[in-house]
């Protein structure tokens, strides 16, 4: 687990009184209660289940100075198929694309930074991630697949890795392990892919805490970002979370309330940035690419 910058600033005074505590025996379920307030202990204190960042301005989204739009794309294949499935080709377009029109890609570790140091980024930053993990991430096109397209062209990433898909692609923990883990850093899109919003907490523990130690194990890398599947999530989710030690998260404008239905808002031509979540800044919406809109990316990144 991660240390003090988890800690619920606003709850400092109840900090001291916890970590003076000698007597832990109300540590129950993973958490101690205070004050009404559940307290999960990790490295240099503890976090708190309150939503403490409600009330955050959000960070805006487009191409301006301080924006970050997020891209999210899935299965790289020969040829286009569902909206979960780009050509090889088209997905090459994209990053060449970027790259020729001076859009600076950022890593995990400057986005990361971005949020919870102020550090600055470039004007005309976009932050790209993979979900789930695919054959085509690392075979076919010339044998390297999307990972070697991005190699080539200069493109940093976040690959949120399912487990589950990892597992049925063999030699795919060989091929994450050897990569500039500073290029593509790895996340976390749980064991199974499945919905975090309607778990019990047996459930998120596996499916967000043992997906991260898999990660950690198989990559040899620390996992710092998490993709909720489908985007759904709720409060023990995001407390699991930041029990888990990760900095931050990204969803899919899932409207929680609906269950699991993707309802991306209204007039949002990319994402959304909010803060919705108890991590230690934002929660991100991330807008997925596809053979629909993948064609008109110049003007997804241009007209938020």
């Amino acid at each position: 687990m991660t240390g003090a910058s988890l800690l619920s600033s606003p709850f400092a005074d109840e900090q001291v009184v916890l970590n003076q505590q000698a007597d832990l025996s109300g540590l129950q379920n993973g958490y101690i209660v205070v004050n009404n307030r559940q307290y999960a202990k990790v490295t240099g204190g503890y976090v708190c289940n309150d939503d403490v960042m409600k009330n955050l301005t959000p960070l805006p989204t487009g191409s301006g100075s301080n924006k970050i739009p997020v891209l999210a794309y899935h299965a790289i294949q020969d040829e286009d198929g569902d909206d979960y499935h780009l050509s090889f080709d088209k997905f090459r377009d994209d990053m060449q694309w970027l790259a020729d029109n001076n859009w600076y890609t950022l890593t995990e570790s400057e986005v990361i930074d971005a949020l919870t140091k102020g550090t600055a980024i470039p004007a005309n930053s976009v932050l790209v991630t993979l979900d789930d993990f695919y054959a085509g991430w690392y075979t076919g096109y010339n044998g390297r697949g999307a990972i070697g397209i991005m190699e080539d062209i200069g493109i940093n990433a976040i690959l949120f890795l399912t487990v589950r898909n990892m597992e049925d692609n063999p030699g795919s923990w060989d091929f994450v392990r050897v990569l500039d883990h500073n290029q593509f850093a790895l996340g976390s899109h749980n064991n199974l892919h499945v919905g975090d919003g309607n778990l019990t907490s047996t459930q998120l523990h596996d499916q967000i805490v043992n997906s991260k130690s898999a990660i950690e194990a198989g990559g040899l890398t620390t996992v710092r970002s998490y993709a909720y599947p489908t985007g759904s999530r709720n409060d023990e989710a995001r407390f699991e979370l930041r029990k888990a030690g990760y900095d931050i998260a990204f969803n899919f404008g899932v409207d929680e309330s609906a269950g699991s239905t993707e309802s991306i808002l209204d007039g949002t031509r990319l994402t959304v940035a909010s803060t919705d979540g108890t991590l230690t800044r934002y929660n991100f919406n991330r807008k997925a690419v596809n053979p629909s809109n993948a064609y008109s990316l110049p003007s997804l990144l241009e007209n938020d």
